[in-house]
C-alpha cells in the first residue's frame, strides 16, 4: 500500500523556519530546532503546578529519550545551539534623522527586549535541565514561563514587530526605509568633490584649469554602483539579519511554549507574520528606483558652469558671445576629440545630464588667451572658450547594467521562501 507524506503542522513549520534562518542566515550550525524534545515543553491543560509540570515533562522526555541521564544529555546538546541564537545581535540602529523611523525603531526596541528577556529566560532553563540536580529546578523555571499571560507577551511582541518591520496602516515599515540608507549615502558620496573630481594633471601650476581638473559630473553616476554594494554591506544586509534573528528567537520560544499544546494553531500567525518579514526583504531592491535615484544626485549634486562664467564673454566657434550657459549646464567628461581618440578625459559641459539619453555638450578651457576678432575689427581676449562636440549619451544606470548588489543576492538566497 503506498504511502503519502502529510503536511508539516503549525509546530514543525514554524521551528522549521526557524531553523533554516538559524542555519543558513545566522551562520550558526545549531542544534535542530524541530527536536521533538522542543515539542514537549508546552504547558499542557493538566499542569496546574510546578510539581504536575515537571512530572509531565520527565514523563514525556523519557518517551522521547529514556532515562533521565538521556534526557540531561539531550538538553545538553540543545542548550549549546540555544546559546548559539542568544548569541546574535538583533537591534537595528540607523543614522536617518527621519521622526517617524526613529519612533518606529523605539517601539522595535521595546517590543524586542520582551523577546529577548523570555528567550534569555528560557536558555537559562534549558541549561538548568541539562543538569540532573538542576533538572527540576530547570522545568520550575520553565512553568513559571510559559504561563499564559507571559506567553502572551512574547506573541503580541511579535506582532508588534512584525508590523513595525513590514509597515501597518499608513506607518511605514523599517525595511523599506533601508531604501533610505542608499539615498543618504549616495548623497554622501555625490557631495564629496574629493570622490567627483576628475584629476587629470596634478602640477601645482595648472591649479585651476579646467583640462588639468574639474568637477565631473559623470563620477557621481559612476559611484552608484560601489555606493550600493557597500551600502547593501555594511548597513542593510547587518539590519536584516539583526531582524531575522529576532525572528528566530521569538519563534524558538513560542515553539517551545506552545509545542504539544492545544496552543500550537496559534504558531501560524507568528509563521505567516516571519514569512511576511522575509517577504518584505526579497522585494526590498526591486521597489527601489535606480535610475531616478541617480538622476536625484545628479541634479543635487552636479557643479554646474561658475556664475562668474555665466557673465562672462566666451569664445565659442569663432564668435565673441555672452555665455550660452546656465545651471542646466554641468561639468562632465565628454571624452577626447574624434582627431585625438587617445588622448583621455576632456572636461565639458552637458546639458542637464539628469534628463539621460543624448544630451547637448561641449567642450570647455578656462585658461584664456582666445583672441576673437569682433565685427569693427577689435579683438577680445576671453578667458573661457567652448567646443560643440557631436553629443554625450548619458545612460541609464539600469541600461550600463546597474542591478542588485552581489552581497544582497546572496543574502537573499540564504532567505527561507517567504510563503
Amino acid at each position: 500500500m503506498e504511502t503519502t507524506l502529510t503536511d508539516p503542522g503549525p509546530y514543525e513549520t514554524a521551528a522549521g523556519i526557524a531553523q533554516s534562518i538559524a542555519v543558513n542566515v545566522l551562520s550558526e550550525q545549531v542544534a535542530d530546532l524541530t527536536d521533538p524534545a522542543f515539542a514537549a515543553l508546552g504547558l499542557d491543560s493538566a499542569s496546574g503546578t510546578q510539581d504536575a509540570y515537571y512530572k509531565q515533562i520527565l514523563t514525556a522526555l523519557t518517551a522521547i529519550e529514556g532515562d533521565l541521564a538521556a534526557i540531561t544529555a539531550k538538553m545538553n546538546a540543545l542548550s549549546a545551539g540555544i546559546d548559539k541564537i542568544e548569541a546574535q545581535l538583533t537591534q537595528i540602529s540607523s543614522q536617518i534623522t527621519d521622526a517617524e523611523l526613529q519612533a518606529a525603531l523605539l517601539q522595535y526596541a521595546q517590543n524586542l527586549n520582551v523577546v529577548e528577556q523570555n528567550y534569555q529566560t528560557f536558555a537559562a532553563a534549558i541549561v538548568g535541565m541539562a543538569n540532573a540536580t538542576t533538572f527540576e529546578q530547570g522545568t520550575n523555571s520553565l512553568f513559571d514561563l510559559f504561563q499564559a499571560t507571559n506567553v502572551d507577551a512574547v506573541a503580541t511582541a511579535m506582532r508588534n514587530i512584525h508590523d513595525l518591520l513590514v509597515g501597518s496602516g499608513e506607518l511605514r515599515g523599517i525595511i523599506s526605509y533601508q531604501a533610505v540608507e542608499v539615498t543618504q549615502a549616495y548623497a554622501k558620496v555625490a557631495a564629496d568633490p574629493a570622490q567627483t573630481t576628475r584629476v587629470i594633471n596634478t602640477d601645482p601650476a595648472l591649479a585651476g584649469l579646467w583640462f588639468a581638473s574639474f568637477p565631473d559630473a559623470s563620477m557621481i553616476l559612476d559611484a552608484l554602483p560601489g555606493v550600493l554594494s557597500d551600502t547593501f554591506g555594511k548597513v542593510i544586509v547587518p539590519a536584516l539579519t539583526a531582524a531575522l534573528a529576532c525572528q528566530v528567537k521569538g519563534l524558538s520560544f513560542l515553539c517551545a511554549a506552545w509545542g504539544g499544546t492545544i496552543n500550537a494553531s496559534s504558531l501560524t500567525t507568528v509563521t505567516a507574520d516571519t514569512q511576511a518579514i522575509i517577504g518584505a526583504m526579497g522585494t526590498l531592491f526591486a521597489g527601489m528606483p535606480v535610475d531616478d535615484l541617480a538622476a536625484i544626485a545628479m541634479k543635487n549634486y552636479a557643479t554646474p558652469v561658475p556664475l562668474s562664467a555665466q557673465s562672462a564673454q566666451w569664445a565659442l566657434q569663432g564668435d565673441t558671445v555672452g555665455s550660452p550657459f546656465d545651471n542646466d549646464w554641468v561639468f562632465w567628461n565628454v571624452g577626447p576629440p574624434p582627431d585625438l581618440p587617445n588622448s583621455g578625459p576632456r572636461a565639458g559641459l552637458v546639458a542637464t545630464p539628469w534628463a539621460y539619453g543624448i544630451r547637448p555638450s561641449f567642450s570647455v578651457e578656462n585658461e584664456g588667451g582666445n583672441m576673437v576678432e569682433n565685427p569693427d575689427g577689435s579683438f577680445t581676449n576671453c578667458q573661457y572658450a567652448a567646443y560643440p562636440v557631436p553629443f554625450s549619451y548619458v545612460s541609464t544606470p539600469t541600461q550600463n547594467g546597474v542591478g542588485m548588489p552581489a552581497n544582497f543576492k546572496a543574502f537573499l538566497a540564504t532567505l527561507p521562501a517567504a510563503s
